[in-house]
């Protein structure tokens, strides 16, 4: 594999923007979905839990930024460096689990980029953007629907499971 890269890098960047490009997306909504490959068919079903979870995510990341002292420089660097792990764990997937000469990259799964998601939306944060609900709702109201949701979900799961 190695040297398929070397001799055709060329061929490599292209199989990997392809690969990468077209899976990360799912990859990424696949890992906040998942809980660990348990009742799969519930948790799936569910998608619209799952985009009020991302949501309320999004929203935290974007108003919550009292302590976000980021630098333009220092953003782009948790970008660029985000960038780079991705496309190194591709590549070392590429390496250990496709066969050669392959035109897919095999073993790629959504828990890899889990960590690599934070620091993301850590970048999106803004100064420009405040918040002004009182932090006592704002604290329930961020813990509370996750809560809400995630309790529902795992309810979902068990009633796919035992349900006659």
């Amino acid at each position: 594999q190695l040297s398929s890269i070397l001799s055709n890098p060329l061929d490599y960047a292209t199989l990997l923007g392809n690969t990468a490009v077209a899976q990360f997306s799912d990859k990424t909504i696949d890992s906040l979905s998942n809980y660990a490959y348990i009742a799969n068919q519930a948790t799936l079903s569910s998608t619209n839990f799952l985009y009020i979870l991302f949501t309320l995510l999004l929203f935290v990341f974007l108003t919550d930024n009292n302590d976000n002292n980021l630098t333009k420089k220092q953003r782009l660097a948790i970008l660029a460096s985000s960038m780079l792990i991705i496309l190194l764990i591709w590549t070392a997937l590429y390496l250990s689990f496709t066969p050669i000469k392959s035109s897919t990259i095999n073993g790629v799964q959504s828990r890899y980029f889990l960590p690599i998601f934070f620091p993301f939306l850590l970048c999106l944060q803004l100064k420009s953007i405040q918040c002004a609900i009182k932090p006592k709702f704002y604290n329930t109201m961020v813990i509370a629907i996750p809560a809400i949701i995630n309790l529902i979900m795992i309810m979902m799961s068990i009633l796919t499971i035992y349900a006659c």
